[in-house]
């Protein structure tokens, strides 16, 4: 029987599921905030201010003092005196005299004040002052760490004064150490410095890095890593159960593996794949693996071209090499990505999603399979292909990598019309099976399981049907 499949791999971001993303949420920008002068000795004009990556950068006024009519000047040269979260702007016009100003920043982001204006330089010489107060609604933006240096050290060092970078950083910012306030030095609006104890990197770990501001806004956590990667299990990316195939995912569990959370979806260049991310590498068998994410327990990566029985596996970051673990690996270790836990990936042949009603909830619709239709199951561990291909780049998107050997899948206890088994064109290490789901199949979750070259898929995943 012949049914033409199109394969493709479009669903990728949602068939791999063990990858997890990272989530930043941040406010606090430096900008142009617009306020109001009132008082009863002078006619609020206008007012401005702007906070830039340096700090307070520059001030405007316009205000009508009784005495000496219309009073206007602007203001770039600032010098400022912090404390606590009282700030005292310190203001000299060439032209128009001596000016001051003092006021506080609130939690709120309403700053109030009081302003005090003489004009004693000719011709704008006049002997009167306005007290009067002002408030400037300062507007919510983005408070974010990009970067930590160090970003690891040994556990035992000695202290460490940690150079922080990032964007709307102020003078009141403070760098937290897991949620404890550091000593915290303002260098500019993309710089703080923090003094880190020995005491708090006296036990190996990972520790969560942010900067706060004092009206409660949080960045992104930065990662930094206290001792060298500890490796705890390699096992592969799918079943995540032992052993290991050339050329398949493989995930590497354990701590201080990384001191950040990435992928390598910015780091592929002209469909080659990174040997390295954020500075962590992996050696499986004495050759890098291929880096397509990095946690500080996780890490997900392609296997290169080793070969069988038992294989070395270190992983090395800024903190150092960690000690070897070994892994078996074999030409095949077939298996299939999973949903929730339990349920393969699979799609219709239009790429909706082939699964239970309500999987996912509202936001993702998913329809069962039906008995007699034509699927699509996601896996990795299907060995070499015909025709090969090499280690570390992309499946070509104009030719078709068949599985150089024939995959059997069954459905229930029944064998399913297995119509391809190929590489996902334009990704590494993820195949598709296109089956027809027996027309036998009775509705339910029902076991499916794969095998190729006298190797099977893991026990207990299941693809629900429904009539």
């Amino acid at each position: 029987m012949n049914k033409s499949i199109a394969f493709r791999g479009v669903l990728f971001a949602a068939v791999v599921l063990w990858f997890t993303g990272i989530s930043l949420f941040a406010q606090g920008q430096p900008g142009l905030y617009d306020g109001h002068w009132a008082g009863t000795t002078g006619e609020g004009k206008s007012f401005s201010f702007v906070i830039g990556n340096n700090g307070l950068l520059s001030l405007h006024y316009v205000i009508f003092i009784e005495a000496c009519g219309t009073f206007e000047t602007s203001i770039t040269q600032i010098d400022r005196q912090l404390t606590g979260n009282m700030f005292t702007l310190l203001l000299s016009a060439k032209m128009f005299g001596s000016d001051s100003v003092t006021g506080s920043i609130s939690p709120t982001h309403q700053a109030t004040g009081t302003l005090a204006v003489t004009r004693d330089s000719p011709p704008f010489k006049c002997n009167g002052a306005a007290q009067t107060t002002w408030t400037a609604s300062l507007a919510p933006g983005q408070l974010t760490v990009t970067g930590l240096s160090p970003s690891s050290a040994a556990a035992g060092e000695m202290d460490v004064t940690l150079s922080v970078t990032g964007t709307g950083f102020s003078p009141v910012s403070t760098v937290q150490w897991n949620g404890s306030a550091l000593a915290t030095s303002y260098f500019s609006g993309t710089q703080l410095k923090a003094s880190v104890p020995a005491s708090l990197i006296a036990t190996p770990g990972t520790v969560r890095v942010t900067v706060t501001n004092p009206d409660g806004t949080v960045s992104n956590a930065a990662l930094f890593a206290i001792g060298p990667p500890v490796i705890g299990t390699v096992v592969n990316g799918a079943s995540f159960q032992p052993g290991i195939s050339p050329n398949s995912f493989v995930t590497i569990k354990g701590t201080n593996l990384a001191a950040a959370y990435d992928t390598w979806d910015r780091a592929i260049v002209s469909g080659k794949l990174p040997t390295s991310l954020d500075g962590v590498s992996v050696s499986i068998g004495g050759k890098p693996a291929y880096i397509q994410y990095i946690s500080p327990e996780q890490l997900n990566v392609l296997a290169p071209d080793v070969g069988f029985g038992l294989q070395p596996v270190t992983v090395t970051n800024s903190a150092g090499t960690s000690a070897v673990a070994n892994v078996t690996a074999q030409q095949f270790g077939p298996a299939f990505f999973l949903w929730t836990g339990k349920y393969v990936v699979a799609t219709h042949q239009d790429f909706s999603y082939a699964a239970k009603r309500g999987l996912f909830g509202s936001s993702s619709p998913t329809i069962p399979a039906k008995p007699g239709e034509v699927i699509v199951l996601w896996g990795t561990g299907f060995g070499p292909t015909d025709p090969a291909i090499a280690a570390g780049v992309l499946a070509p998107a104009d030719k078709i990598y068949s599985t150089a050997n024939p995959v059997m899948v069954t459905v229930g206890t029944a064998a399913a019309q297995v119509y391809g088994s190929v590489l996902a064109p334009g990704f590494a290490g993820l195949y598709q099976i296109a089956i027809q789901v027996p027309s036998s199949t009775p509705d339910g979750d029902i076991p499916i399981k794969a095998y190729i070259g006298g190797f099977e898929s893991q026990d207990n995943v299941f693809l629900t049907v429904q009539h």
